[in-house]
């Protein structure tokens, strides 16, 4: 089955037709939800925009495995499919999402990404206006609120 969804995924390249890119879309959106973490930043860039609309057209629930994926493609909000992975994750129940989220918001700090740091705020405080109360770490989040005032 992982060699369908590769052999598929190829299909997802920029530079084929919009026929057999929408073909290729179409038919990855009826994978297993298991299989939904093959398409985080597949292979090379000129999938990723393809692959993240896919992850949209699978949808919520059904893309749940791919969250935390979704969430590390916000490391760089120029990377193809990373403002349809910001969009995907903007739809996703918030107590589902908030587990991934904070757990995000702790490595990009820790690694001083700020960059990341940039498109999770634009995610938790723009997209989903997360308040305090909704963090289970209550002192990650006013480092989180802190840091992202300083950048």
């Amino acid at each position: 089955m992982v060699e369908y969804i590769e052999a598929k995924i190829r299909k997802l390249d920029w530079n084929n037709s919009s026929e057999i890119q929408e073909r290729a879309i179409d038919d990855l959106t009826q994978i297993d939800e298991k299989d939904v973490i093959l398409l985080i930043q597949p292979m090379e860039k000129k999938y990723w925009e393809n692959a993240a609309l896919t992850l949209k057209r699978i949808g919520y629930p059904r893309n749940i495995l791919a969250i935390p994926g979704m969430l590390n493609w916000l490391m760089d909000l120029n990377w193809p499919g990373a403002r349809i992975a910001l969009n995907v994750l903007g739809t996703i129940e918030r107590k589902t999402l908030l587990p991934y989220l904070e757990s995000a918001v702790e490595k990009a700090i820790y690694e001083r990404d700020d960059m990341w740091i940039e498109a999770l705020k634009e995610l938790a405080f723009e997209s989903l206006s997360i308040r305090l109360d909704e963090f289970e770490n209550k002192e990650l989040f006013i480092e989180f609120e802190k840091y992202v005032y300083t950048l």
